[in-house]
């Protein structure tokens, strides 16, 4: 008999019990293995004339035709093309006399052209024809983006860089240098360092920076334990690793009628009402304020102001 008791109130407690996970960060978009760093637009050099063109293809869908010029794309800010006036889905149809039908045409002139010089475009809007003068500018191209490294932001909280190395066999392979790591990263706790180099994922070769990548965001839920073969200091280790859990926190505990306990963290919230049927005491509490109430008479309500976040910016 008290064993069925002891059950029975320990199911109750149980039922009254609830626990939720802790937020998951948004998802996050992979990257390919190879990526595009260029400017698939023109890339002007010599003078600038502050817009971005491509060929002008008809609308249709059903029968796409090369027209003649060059469309606009693009009309920088505060650029020669802007201050002439031209704007975007403009058709350029010649520049001085000369037919732009092709970006090399543009490209040219551009090359062939000093600073404060003022080029005559003709250009058509919708059924019009205008002429802009543009006053061409010294070019300031910027520098093509350089790779750094392959980020992971959830599962291990570090960034990795390919590596190929060969094995004293003479095979080729490869792997994933370990280049930062946040401070709560699974692979600091599991005593992985800057600098090693993973090899192997449960037994798995590790291809590449971005494939390593891949393969925990996509292929292990969070709190999944992994098996990663470790290149540190000439030595080779197995390290297990616990990829990163988002948790699970206690959001409500209740034993009707005795009391009632709830929290919620965003926007962070916590009630307590003793006892639940008609409480005698009642707190109410957020990130701001805190509201503590007694028989229904007596209340003591205190309120915080927010951080002021222009202070931080």
């Amino acid at each position: 008999m008290r064993k069925f008791l002891l059950s029975c109130v320990l199911l109750t407690l149980t039922g009254c019990i609830h626990f939720e996970s802790n937020p998951i960060p948004p998802s996050v978009e992979l990257s390919p293995e190879q990526l595009n760093l260029g400017n698939s637009e023109t890339t002007i050099e010599g003078v600038d004339f502050g817009l971005e063109v491509r060929t002008n293809e008809s609308d249709s869908f059903a029968n796409v035709e090369i027209l003649p010029g060059l469309k606009v794309s693009a009309v920088h800010p505060n650029s020669p093309a802007d201050f002439a006036g031209i704007d975007v889905n403009d058709v350029i149809l010649s520049v001085d006399g000369v037919d732009t039908n092709d970006m090399d045409s543009l490209n040219a002139i551009a090359m062939k052209s000093q600073p404060d010089h003022k080029h005559l475009f003709v250009i058509r809007r919708g059924t019009t024809a205008l002429e802009a003068t543009v006053i061409a500018r010294q070019s300031n191209r910027p520098l093509p983006l350089k790779e750094l490294y392959r980020i992971d932001p959830i599962a291990s909280r570090a960034a990795y860089r390919t590596e190929i190395l060969y094995l004293p066999t003479g095979i080729r392979s490869s792997g994933a240098r370990v280049v930062r790591m946040t401070d709560d990263s699974p692979l600091k706790k599991a005593g992985i360092q800057l600098g090693d180099l993973i090899v192997a994922i449960n037994s798995q070769g590790v291809e590449s920076a971005q494939k390593f990548v891949t393969d925990l965001i996509e292929d292990y839920s969070p709190g999944a334990q992994v098996t990663l073969k470790v290149i540190s200091s000439g030595r080779q280790f197995d390290k297990q690793v616990r990829l990163w859990d988002p948790g699970r926190y206690l959001s409500r505990l209740q034993l009707w009628p005795l009391f009632r306990y709830e929290f919620r963290p965003d926007p962070k919230t916590v009630i307590f009402q003793f006892p639940e049927f008609l409480p005698i005491y009642r707190i109410y509490e957020s990130d701001f304020e805190s509201h503590h109430q007694f028989l229904f008479f007596f209340n003591i309500r205190n309120t915080r102001n927010p951080p002021d976040k222009s202070t931080y910016q």
